[in-house]
This record gives C-alpha cells, sequence and structure tokens, in this order.
C-alpha cells in the first residue's frame, strides 16, 4: 500500500525519538522564504453526501450478493494494463470480455464503480519504449512507465486508456495513479533515488511530452553542493523542484484529461498516500540542498509528495476527489488525530500546528481549502477495532465515502469481517442460506451396488455467520459420504457440501430426505431423494 504504511511507521519514530516536538517549533519553522507563492483559496467546506457510500477495493465478485446484503454500493475494479494490451495494439479479448462482465455484473447489481486502470502494472513492451521508465540518479530503472518524462510512453498508454473505456461501460470514478505503489506519486524509494535522469528529462534527446521541459539545471543531483563549477543556491534548488514536482502534476493532469477525452463524464479519485512532506520536512530539505536526512527517512520529498504544492500545480481540479489512502495510519502527534471545525481557518504556510497532523486531517484540510470532497481508503489488514476508529475519522473528516482494502480480507476470518463491516455502516446483519439442488433422482441402478454421490451445496447468503447444526437422513438405502458443512461456521458467500449415495439393498423404489438444521431464521428446504433398484 506504499506510502500510506510506512508514514505511520515514521510519525511514531519521530514520536518515540524525540524529534517530533522539535521539528514542528514554531521557533524554527519559517516556509514563507521557500515555498513558492501560492493562491491562497478562501477557506471552504468540501462538499459532503448525506449518504456517504461505502465500498470495497479489488472488488470480487464472488462475495458480491453478501456485500451488497452489507451495505456495500461501491466496488472498485483493479486492471492490468498487462493483461488487458501483452503486446502493443493487440488487445485480449478474453481478458477484456472477463473484466467487462465483471464491471457489468456490479452495474446490473446497483453497484457504483471505479475503474483502478493498473498503470502500475505496465506490460513489457511499453517499458521498453524510448524513455518509457523513470531512471534515478544512479542509471536506475523504475520498473514503472515513464508518463512524466516521455512523449512515447504517453501515446502508448492513452491508446490503452481509449481502449478501456470503450469497453467497460459507464462507470462513476477512475483512479489516478501511476506509481509502484498505485498512487499519485513518484516511485517509492528508500535509497534517496531522484526519478528525473532519463535523457530526455535531462535534456540530451528529444521525446519530452508537450509542455514539459528539461531539468532546469542538467547534470545536477540533489544534495550536491555544486553545479556547473559553483555553489548551488538555495533558489536554485527550490527552482529543480518546482520543476520536478510540476512534471509529476503535468502527468497527473495528462492523466485526467485523456480519461476525460475517451468520454469519460465522471469524477477522478486523486489518491495521496500518508501526509507526505509537512512543511517543515518540506523547508528543511529544500535548505539541505535536497539532501537525504534522518527527519525524512522514507525521502518523501523524491516520491513528490508535497501536496499543497502538487494540488497547485494540477492544470485542472475539476471532477477531482482527494482519495486519503491511508485513513488510521497512525499518523500525527497524536497518533490520528481527527479533524475539527476550526481547521479551516488555519494558515498551513505558516502555522505550525499543521506539522502535528494526522494524515486524513491534513488531507481534508488541503481538500477544503481547494474546495474538493475527500473519500477514503483504510490500510490494509485491519481489525475490528481499527474499522472502528478508520468510521470515526471518515465521520470526523466529513468523507463521502470510505472503502475497505481489500475485498476479499473482510471474508478470509483473520482481520475485520464483512458483519463489521455492515454493523459500522448500519447495516442490519443477516443470517441466512441458499441449497442447491434441493432434490435428487439417481439412475436405477443393480441392487447391491452403489452410486457416485449427488453434491448438495449449502451458501451463505447472508451477512453474519451461518452455522450448519445438524444433517440428518430419513429413509433406507441412502447414505451422507461426505459432508463439510459440519465443520465449522460459514462466513458471508461461503459454501460447505454434502455428498450422498444411493444403495439399494434389493428391487425396490426408495425415497428418502435429508434435513439440514442451521441458525437462519428461515429453514433450509428439505432435500428429496429418490432411485429404484431392478435385478
Amino acid at each position: 500500500m506504499g506510502i500510506r504504511l510506512i508514514r505511520a511507521i515514521l510519525c511514531l519514530a519521530l514520536v518515540s525519538g524525540g524529534l517530533a516536538p522539535t521539528v514542528a517549533s514554531a521557533t524554527t519553522f519559517s516556509p514563507v522564504a521557500h515555498f513558492r507563492a501560492a493562491t491562497m483559496f478562501a477557506a471552504k467546506t468540501a462538499s459532503t453526501s448525506t449518504d456517504p457510500q461505502y465500498g470495497v477495493l479489488i472488488a470480487n465478485p464472488v462475495y458480491r450478493a453478501s456485500d451488497y446484503s452489507a451495505g456495500i454500493r461501491l466496488a472498485m475494479v483493479s486492471l492490468y494494463w498487462s493483461q488487458w494490451e501483452p503486446s502493443s495494439g493487440t488487445f485480449s479479448e478474453s481478458y477484456i470480455a472477463q473484466e467487462a462482465s465483471i464491471v457489468a455484473g456490479y452495474r446490473s447489481a446497483g453497484f457504483t464503480i471505479g475503474i483502478n486502470l493498473g498503470l502500475n502494472h505496465a506490460p513489457a513492451w511499453a517499458l521498453a519504449l524510448p524513455e518509457g521508465q523513470l531512471v534515478d540518479q544512479l542509471g536506475h530503472s523504475s520498473g514503472t512507465i515513464n508518463l512524466e518524462f516521455s512523449q512515447s510512453a504517453r501515446q502508448a498508454t492513452q491508446a490503452y486508456i481509449d481502449n478501456v473505456e470503450g469497453s467497460v461501460g459507464t462507470v462513476s470514478y477512475y483512479t489516478i495513479s501511476f506509481s509502484n505503489s498505485s498512487e499519485a506519486v513518484y516511485p517509492s524509494t528508500s535509497t534517496n533515488q531522484w526519478w528525473a535522469f532519463d535523457a530526455a528529462a535531462q535534456g540530451t534527446t528529444s521525446g519530452l511530452p508537450a509542455g514539459t521541459t528539461p531539468s532546469p539545471m542538467p547534470g545536477w543531483v540533489p544534495g550536491s553542493g555544486t553545479w556547473d563549477g559553483s555553489p548551488v543556491a538555495v533558489a536554485q534548488v527550490q527552482s529543480w523542484f518546482n520543476w520536478y514536482e510540476g512534471a509529476l502534476a503535468s502527468a497527473l493532469g495528462w492523466e485526467m484529461s485523456t480519461i476525460r477525452a475517451a468520454g469519460f463524464a465522471g469524477s477522478f479519485q486523486l489518491q495521496l498516500a500518508g501526509d507526505g512532506a509537512n512543511p517543515w520536512v518540506y523547508t528543511n530539505r529544500i535548505d539541505s540542498n535536497l539532501a537525504p536526512e534522518s527527519y525524512d527517512p522514507y525521502f518523501t520529498l523524491n516520491g513528490g509528495a508535497v501536496y499543497p504544492v502538487l494540488l497547485d500545480d494540477l492544470p485542472s481540479l475539476s471532477g477531482v476527489v482527494i482519495d486519503v489512502t491511508s485513513v488510521g495510519d497512525g499518523s500525527g502527534t497524536p497518533a490520528d488525530n481527527v479533524c475539527t471545525a476550526s481547521d479551516a481557518s488555519v494558515h498551513w504556510q505558516t502555522d505550525s500546528q499543521v506539522d502535528d497532523w494526522s494524515s486524513i486531517r491534513w488531507l481534508s484540510y488541503l481538500a477544503g481549502q481547494h474546495g474538493l470532497s475527500v473519500i477514503g481508503e483504510s490500510t490494509g489488514e485491519n481489525s475490528a477495532t481499527q474499522m472502528a476508529l478508520d468510521f470515526s475519522l471518515a465521520h470526523a473528516c466529513g468523507l463521502i465515502g470510505l472503502m475497505w482494502a481489500f475485498d476479499s480480507q473482510l471474508y478470509g476470518g483473520e482481520y475485520a469481517t464483512v458483519a463489521d463491516y455492515a454493523q459500522q455502516i448500519g447495516t442490519p446483519i443477516t443470517v441466512s442460506a441458499s441449497l442447491s439442488p434441493t432434490s435428487h433422482v439417481y439412475s436405477t441402478r443393480s441392487k447391491g451396488t452403489t452410486s457416485a454421490a449427488a453434491t448438495f451445496v449449502v451458501t451463505n447468503t447472508g451477512t453474519g455467520s451461518l452455522t450448519i447444526g445438524s444433517v440428518v437422513e430419513a429413509g433406507t438405502a441412502f447414505n451422507v459420504a461426505s459432508d463439510t458443512c459440519l465443520s465449522g461456521p460459514l462466513a458471508p458467500s461461503a459454501s460447505c457440501s454434502l455428498g450422498v449415495t444411493f444403495s439399494p439393498p434389493a428391487d425396490a423404489s426408495y425415497t428418502a430426505t435429508v434435513t439440514i438444521g442451521d441458525n437462519a431464521p428461515s429453514s433450509l428446504p428439505v432435500i428429496q431423494l429418490s432411485g429404484r433398484a431392478l435385478g
């Protein structure tokens, strides 16, 4: 999940190491000198829905009915570019049909649908295009598509986007991201990588997208105190970073405009991970020539995660919804501090309290300053207790919805369950089951022989746990030969089965029943069995 998890570790480390009070100190905070002049937006309250939408990430159609019963109405479907277009201009009919069918199924079931294009899963042929991948200062390739500095990469991506938009039908959201963490930043790094050293970015070859300029300081590596034989001034460092961040914003804006040009009329979820670089970190790394610093161990500036600057740099905010991909990540001092009514009046460039805000509070504030709505995502692998905290944060910050990471984790039994989700949403927990088939007629057979087993499947169609308490066969010549239903409770959408054989002892006609007892208010149908023996 990218930065959303490591930001929690960072904030905890700062607190335990005694650094947070220092870096947030009003006496050392002086952003005005090095922040770019930005248009100050009047404080606004982001529009909020009176009926928030609750959804799941990587929606799995296996759980669609149970998800709907739990009150889940937003399905985020994740695609893989590498499977959609395995070779240039060749689109996989089978994969497209599969994904289009999934989207159509959610649509007919009454879900709002979002699409993650999976640009972080670019095919090998696209990565092999001229300047197809980002390159760091040591010559290492990113393994991700270079939409910042490569026109050929953008052209290939546009063809894919056009094909997707023409295949999936009407949807409400597209997520906007292309990094390895599927978020709106440069690729994550743990080794101080700066992703601006491909030949086009450095100006040594052509191929930049229209409107993108090469590095204002060709050959300069962040952290170096000299360039072109002279000492580097802070203003030059700021200019270089403005260019770096601007290239990211341009690529994100290009992605949105390309999707819009393909015919999309919905909203864009701009996926922002964690709290990024707070104002203190941003200012001080600029002052240090962007050298790696212990107070930014996860290299937020390398990722371009300076969100006030990024939002100001986007070519357009039309249709944008801020997607906080790190709800309840433990960030802030105290951890996970909540939004307050007075936040809108805070001036982030001069008030150091924002350095201590949690990621959801900081991003909700920035969204409000730009008049944008906010939706959120859990961090994944979360308990029921964490789920309750995430809901409280989402409510306090006025989010228009919350998406759970991930659909399958609601059914695995290890983390918060779909019943927990239903409870938080306010959906009554239901216990219900289905049985298929409800009868079987065995082929006529010789006495003393045993048939193959007929299989009967019980499925939990509710949002609560289903417990099978008894399986009772009444009659002769029939036998429950296999049974997985008495082995334990069934999670929502899970199934168990019975295998029943027919062994007539004499020439005659036989009937029997199998009754399944469970904890659902409505009883399952009684299974009707019949068979005949001759000779």
